[in-house]
């Protein structure tokens, strides 16, 4: 296809070099530009024949701009006419004095790029039988004797040119074939390249020295909470604030360790690996570090499981001698003091047996198993079984918008543990008399098509102080709590790849957001 491309053009140079040269030779005659009849009476049969030329120039400068096939052979047949006609026009006027026959070396070189090897030496041999049949004509209508040794002198110079041009003409095509081959495969790998940063897990930005962004993909500005395919790209690293002072300090010292990132609260947190190349510029490899969290995660349950597990064998046992024992001693008081220091022995040992069992929930967990949810309907289920248990009404906990949400991948038994552990909290530290409702859930999806779930309720809201350590494990704000509820949200948020997360900015009230996965995780 890139050959017939290339034959086609340099047909169509040839063919408008071909009607300059005939309108050239027609206009020159016409003007007595140049002395083409000297010892010849032939100008109007020369008129006639330039004319027929021309017109045939222009016919087949026509031609060339239609489809055509076969076009090694259509360039030989034209050639071909171009030697004869120049024939016609050289002796017509002054034969060789009229170095009309220089024309034809032009006609050779072409016949050798356009045509293969055999079609373009046969146009050099027709080219020297012409100068050749001159040659002859000459010495037979002439009283000069001819001088044969210039016409084998022209034939001679048509083969070299034409050999000559072949050779060079084949070095041409095999460099550029050569080059056309290099550049596709240039083009290939910077397409491939492309492909695979654009598609990699990891986030990949190229900064350049005077911090503008050179390259971001898609992993990139999904970590960042940039849009894909929309506006809202940061042209340079000082339009990400948490990322620019961390990337500023590293140029500083590049050896200075990069702390982990989280740009938004519902956004994943990553960790940044930095390069800087010989060119001054700087490749950043941001890795959602969620998926070492899950495993390391599951990891730690399963051993805190085991541990637990033994622990809570051995303390349960005395525990419950001591309860029993309590129990023994209220029966046999007669005092009330005694009965107030048993009260407060039963009542720790319970809060105590309550703490092992919620400590239990770890070595009981199995890996977290996901299934596709449909969430909405799953939710209702859940919201009616947690209305029977504290016999509230709809309009107390309920769902403040229901949209249509893709399905979600999440292990059933461990969400339902989450939120209901949110709903229990939310419900406990709301403010119940108010206007209802008192306890919503609001759903939504982000801009990265992942579902947005919040918890909400009408209280005091969290404490600055209790903000942060809210995940950690015992503690709590609340009477007689174990400190171990928002605990194991968070670890069974992690061990799902679910993001759970407590918005501060909230006017009044406590908001938990859950963001849950929309993608079956491997």
């Amino acid at each position: 296809m890139n050959d017939q491309i290339y034959t086609r053009r340099l047909l169509r140079l040839i063919a408008i070099y071909r009607v300059a040269l005939t309108s050239l030779l027609l206009i020159a005659s016409g003007l007595s530009l140049f002395p083409l009849f000297k010892q010849t009476s032939q100008e109007e049969t020369y008129l006639v024949i330039s004319m027929v030329y021309t017109l045939l120039a222009f016919t087949f400068l026509f031609v060339q701009y239609q489809e055509q096939e076969e076009l090694s052979f259509q360039a030989a047949i034209q050639l071909s006419i171009d030697i004869l006609f120049l024939g016609l026009l050289m002796h017509t006027s002054s034969g060789f004095q009229s170095n009309i026959q220089t024309f034809m070396a032009t006609v050779v070189v072409a016949g050798a790029v356009l045509t293969d090897g055999r079609l373009s030496l046969f146009i050099a041999s027709l080219a020297s039988i012409i100068v050749l049949i001159e040659a002859v004509l000459i010495d037979i209508q002439s009283a000069q004797q001819m001088q044969y040794s210039d016409a084998g002198l022209y034939g001679v110079s048509f083969f070299a040119i034409a050999i000559l041009t072949k050779i060079l003409t084949r070095k041409i095509i095999s460099s550029q074939q050569l080059a056309e081959k290099r550049q596709h495969d240039v083009d290939n790998l910077a397409l491939l390249n492309s492909h695979i940063v654009n598609h990699m897990q990891v986030g990949v930005l190229v900064i350049e020295e005077d911090g503008a962004i050179e390259v971001i993909n898609d992993s990139a500005r999904q970590l960042l909470g940039l849009a894909v395919d929309s506006n809202n790209t940061a042209r340079y690293i000082s339009d990400i604030p948490q990322l620019a002072t961390q990337f500023h300090a590293w140029k500083k010292n590049i050896y200075s360790p990069w702390q982990v990132l989280q740009i938004a609260p519902d956004l994943p947190e990553i960790v940044v690996t930095a390069l800087l190349l010989d060119n001054q510029q700087a490749v950043l490899y941001l890795e959602n570090i969620t998926a070492s969290q899950q495993q390391a995660q599951q990891l730690k349950l399963a051993s805190l499981g085991q541990l637990v597990a033994s622990i809570a064998h051995e303390v349960r046992n005395p525990l419950a001698a001591i309860s029993h024992a309590s129990e023994l001693l209220q029966e046999q008081s007669q005092s009330k003091d005694s009965d107030k220091l048993t009260a407060i022995i039963q009542r720790h040992s319970q809060r105590v047996n309550t703490t092992i069992d919620t400590i239990l929930e770890l070595s009981r967990r199995k890996q977290a198993q996901p299934s596709a949810v449909d969430l909405i309907a799953w939710l209702n289920r859940l919201l009616a079984e947690f209305r029977e248990v504290y016999q509230l009404t709809k309009q107390q906990v309920l769902i403040e918008k229901e949209i249509t949400l893709p399905k979600s991948y999440v292990d059933v038994e461990q969400l339902h543990h989450i939120i209901w552990n949110l709903l229990d909290n939310a419900w406990h530290y709301s403010d119940q008399v108010a206007e209802k409702p008192v306890v919503k859930l609001r759903i939504a999806i982000n801009h990265q098509e992942k579902i947005l779930l919040d918890v909400m309720d009408n209280g005091p809201g969290v404490s600055p102080a209790m903000q942060k350590v809210l995940f950690e494990p015992f503690q709590s704000e609340r009477e007689g709590g174990t400190g171990l509820g928002l605990y194991l949200a968070k670890e069974f948020s992690q061990a799902n790849g679910i993001q759970l997360h407590y918005l501060s900015s909230q006017v009044q009230g406590s908001c938990f957001r859950l963001i849950l996965p929309t993608e079956k995780r491997m």
